[in-house]
């Protein structure tokens, strides 16, 4: 069995983004100002928007959040996802005309891959098998019910 770990930060850190094309049609523009911050371990994933004064439209803080959700699908060790991580959005800003939302999930994506080398990143250890991944498709543990192993199981 092959199994790869995941990844996760030891200490708070801050991303930040501007992303900012104009191309002679229609622009590109998003800020976004972010913390990366260490959840106990099973803590999984969570995001916070703390933005004040619509510095970020509500319509745009999902897109955000997609963008920190596809950083932490590898990791800036080795590639492993990311877990036990919290997200919490501080601020950002917006361009009336030339700001979408693909615009504000490059500029998330971004700023949480900055806060994560910065954030001492490491990776789960070796003996916590609760947050291993086994490459390949994920198999079920044999039980007695499952017609091939009935018979090579012990009782």
């Amino acid at each position: 069995m092959n199994i790869l770990f995941k990844e996760t930060i030891r200490v708070e850190s801050r991303g930040y983004h501007k992303l900012k094309k104009q191309n002679g049609g229609p622009g590109q523009f998003a800020v976004v100002d972010l913390f990366v911050r260490p959840l106990p371990r099973g803590g999984g994933f969570r995001f916070l928007n703390s933005v004040v004064e619509g510095r970020v439209p509500e319509e745009f803080v999902p897109s955000v959040e997609k963008g920190a959700k596809e950083a932490f699908m590898k990791g800036v060790l080795a590639g492993f996802p990311v877990v036990d991580v919290e997200v919490e959005l501080v601020d950002g800003e917006r361009h009336r005309k030339d700001s979408h939302a693909r615009d504000f999930q490059i500029a998330g994506r971004t700023a949480v891959q900055e806060a994560l080398q910065a954030a001492s990143p490491d990776r789960i250890p070796r003996g916590d098998l609760s947050h291993a991944v086994v490459r390949g498709r994920a198999r079920a543990a044999p039980s007695a019910s499952h017609p091939h192993l009935r018979d090579r199981l012990p009782e």
